[in-house]
């Protein structure tokens, strides 16, 4: 399965951590395919909804979660 990650704009990580009372390092981690994050569904779809933009990754991509 391909990696996704959801990349914003300038500034939007700190107005999603705002609306959903987390941190921005958990909004990143998530955004980034962090599976293990706690509210990992919320924080993509409200991210989706609201200008985000989904990107699938090249098979190669050196994933730093692992």
């Amino acid at each position: 399965m391909k990696k996704t990650i959801i990349l914003v704009k300038y500034g939007m990580i700190s107005e999603i951590a705002a609306a959903l009372k987390i941190s921005t390092r958990t909004v990143r981690r998530a955004l980034k395919g962090n599976t293990t994050v706690q509210k990992y569904n919320l924080i993509r779809k409200y991210t989706l909804e609201n200008g985000g933009v989904e990107v699938q990754m090249p098979d190669d991509y050196p994933d730093k979660n692992k």
